[in-house]
């Protein structure tokens, strides 16, 4: 129970410096306020939520530490957590795009200098997410601990009940969060150059192309299934909602377009677990196009 509160106190500061030593810091024009609420959310609600907790804490420890499984339940995590959680994947993005900006970088170097924190503010901005899922293991350290007569069990395992499921909620919202970044290229094209600085050899408009749903490496191809599977140059397969492009990275980080294969108009075939083809008459003509995946099965 003691390491309960004394973990809880260091949590709170450690929130406390990531408010005062950078919220209220970085100026304006380094970052806007808009794109400070998409980087520190609502980490506002979060502290004065655990204030609150912390006070309770210790005044359970003080009067009766089996009141501090009642708290679990009767304190309202999932409401500031979810919200923080699943935005923390989008932060961090947004975080390392804005760091291409040498005078943001000077500032937020000077922040972290000034808290005398070991860790950047993007590994910082993880803690809520770390906490909030470590609950459940410091409960369940307490289970452990307690009586199996203990009048005070039954609640301290229903507060480990619901803090696992909260722990759960957390974990599937922030997947579908990724998934849905990932959907909508936020992964892809926050990446630095832009995916539409590194095409190289395509003339069209990449918004045209529809959302980025995804991007798979490590193909062979060639015009039947042997020639893929020997042959050995390597190909990204960038799949867009109305067209695939089949890509070649080059040393310089450009990716050179060899071809595109248009959603409406193509036809696949899965010819075994590794190896599919497309025909696409735009493209490729009377030919067929194959491609050998050489990392991951293509088939279930």
């Amino acid at each position: 129970v003691r390491e309960l509160v004394l973990t809880e106190r260091a949590y709170i500061a450690e929130l406390r410096t990531i408010m005062r030593g950078y919220i209220h810091v970085i100026p304006d024009h380094a970052l806007s306020w808009e794109e400070k609420a998409v980087v520190f959310c609502n980490l506002d609600e979060i502290y004065e939520l655990h204030v609150k907790f912390c006070i309770e804490l210790e005044r359970c420890l003080r009067e009766d530490p089996a009141n501090i499984a009642a708290l679990f339940l009767t304190t309202d995590m999932k409401t500031c957590y979810a919200r923080y959680c699943a935005n923390h994947p989008r932060a961090v993005r947004m975080l390392q795009d804005r760091l291409n900006n040498t005078f943001l970088k000077g500032v937020l170097s000077e922040c972290q200098a000034q808290a005398g924190q070991p860790l950047p503010l993007s590994e910082q901005l993880i803690i809520p997410v770390q906490r909030v899922l470590k609950y459940p293991l410091l409960l369940q350290e307490q289970l452990r601990a307690c009586p199996t007569t203990h009048p005070a069990r039954g609640t301290l395992d229903t507060a480990l009940t619901h803090m696992r499921a909260l722990a759960a909620d957390i974990n599937r919202t922030k997947r579908e969060r990724e998934l849905q970044a990932l959907v909508y290229g936020e992964v892809f094209l926050s990446r630095s150059p832009s995916l539409r600085d590194r095409l190289v050899f395509f003339n069209g408009d990449v918004d045209l192309l529809g959302s980025l749903i995804d991007e798979l490496d490590g193909f062979q191809t060639g015009l039947d299934a042997t020639r893929a599977k020997a042959s050995t140059s390597s190909r990204y397969l960038l799949v867009f909602t109305h067209a695939i492009l089949s890509v070649k990275e080059r040393p310089d980080g450009k990716l050179a377009v060899k071809d595109l294969y248009v959603m409406s108009t193509s036809r696949f075939a899965l010819v075994d677990q590794h190896t599919f083809s497309i025909e696409d008459p735009q493209t490729t003509g009377s030919d067929t196009h194959f491609f050998h995946h050489t990392r991951r099965e293509m088939g279930p």
